[in-house]
């Protein structure tokens, strides 16, 4: 943040504050699911709630 200028440090419509909620999601012991070099890896990021 050190490298914004003061304009749009100080500019509240450039800024919000918002929650969000983490899940993970782990394999139970003695799952047989898929083979771990075949999973994909991904994120999902979705805001919850109004914005």
């Amino acid at each position: 943040m050190e490298r914004l200028p003061p304009e749009i440090l100080e500019d509240a419509r450039f800024w919000s504050v918002s929650t969000s909620q983490a899940l993970r999601v782990v394999a139970l012991a003695g799952d047989r699911g898929t083979d771990d070099s075949a999973a994909d890896d991904f994120d999902v990021i979705e805001r919850w709630g109004a914005s």
